[in-house]
């Protein structure tokens, strides 16, 4: 390890001073040191892939609204000079690397691991801090598999390709590259370099808003974020702001499931009820069709004016005749055979009584 002169925090003079008040300082202060290289008392190297290049480009692009954040003359990209490189690295392709020349106080205020290398301690002996330590605990890993059921979870987390950024790889592990020891140089391998500027405002100005814009717009992945949170040992604060955004972006997600479930619903209810009128107005052609008269069943005009000649034939009003109630003797016929049964008890001889 190159020497450096310790730089603890707070600094002994502060010692009796509160955090809190010494952190809301270097805030209000914050507009004096921001994009001032030429006051930074400390280097930091953060190496990108070709793939984390590109996005982080994207991510500076897509905030140019806000010059005074992003385009300034504290961070810049540049490719690894030959002099700087390992003889054993690959001379053929050098490494894309990002630059940020920084203030130690606001770094140390924020980041246990920075406040650590900052006043001398060995990165072997910061190593807990690293991502790889307690996962089982991980407050990042414990939010990623509460949105595994999410049909947008890969919103959340970083390209699959990039899985071994989060794994105990020695490649992690920060160190002091040769420089000044009034003036440190780090290189710092956090594990979503395209965020890490983002933590970097955060660190000065103590806000969230430009975290979040960049998560509600998609440029930068919650995963990422959250890891280089629990990479660099940042206090509560962002990660109550990260479990709230988590929160919000959950509550949304459900609302959404729920609105797609509802537009099944009412695309099964208008089929259904298709399918319903469709069934009705084959059951109504099929009565129509009963009532209707086909050409197998017409009949001739003779045959409808026989019919007529019959409907006229037949007796209409009360009929005169006189009709047989019970056991009366209005039958013609009936009367006729009593009448005659009368003469016949007539002329029979009659007995007298004694």
């Amino acid at each position: 390890m190159h020497n450096v002169v310790p730089r603890p925090f707070p600094p002994p003079a502060l010692a009796n001073v509160p955090v809190e008040y010494i952190v809301n300082q270097l805030h209000s202060l914050a507009p004096h040191y921001w994009s001032k290289p030429e006051t930074a008392d400390c280097t930091i190297v953060v190496p990108l892939s070709s793939l984390y290049s590109t996005k982080t480009e994207q991510v500076s692009r897509s905030s140019s609204q806000t010059p005074e954040t992003f385009s300034d003359p504290l961070c810049e990209i540049r490719e690894t000079p030959r002099s700087e490189r390992r003889k054993t690295a690959p001379s053929s392709r050098p490494t894309p690397r990002m630059v940020m020349k920084l203030h130690m106080d606001y770094l140390s205020a924020h980041s246990t691991l920075l406040r650590g290398l900052f006043s001398g301690a060995s990165p072997l002996d910061l190593r807990p801090l690293s991502p790889s330590h307690g996962r089982s605990h991980s407050f990042v890993d414990s939010h990623l598999q509460d949105a595994a059921s999410s049909r947008n979870a890969s919103q959340l987390s970083l390209n699959s390709i990039h899985s071994d950024l989060s794994s105990s790889s020695p490649a992690l592990l920060p160190r002091l590259l040769p420089s000044n020891p009034d003036h440190p140089t780090l290189h710092l391998p956090v594990p979503d370099p395209s965020s890490f500027r983002l933590l970097i405002h955060y660190m000065y100005f103590g806000s969230t808003s430009f975290m979040e814009d960049a998560l509600d717009r998609g440029t930068i992945s919650w995963e990422g974020l959250a890891r280089n949170v629990e990479y660099l040992g940042m206090g509560p604060d962002v990660k109550m702001f990260l479990g709230r955004w988590y929160g919000q972006w959950r509550r949304d997600q459900e609302g959404d499931m729920y609105e797609d479930e509802d537009e099944e619903m009412d695309s099964d209810e208008s089929y259904d009820s298709s399918s319903e009128d469709d069934d009705y107005d084959e059951d109504m052609d099929r009565v129509s069709s009963a009532t209707s008269v086909v050409p197998g069943d017409q009949m001739d005009l003779d045959d409808l004016e026989s019919l007529e000649d019959m409907a006229c034939d037949l007796p209409r009003g009360r009929n005169r005749n006189t009709r047989r109630l019970g056991h009366a003797t209005s039958d013609p016929s009936l009367q006729a055979s009593t009448s005659s049964l009368f003469q016949s008890f007539s002329s029979l001889p009659r007995t007298q009584s004694h």
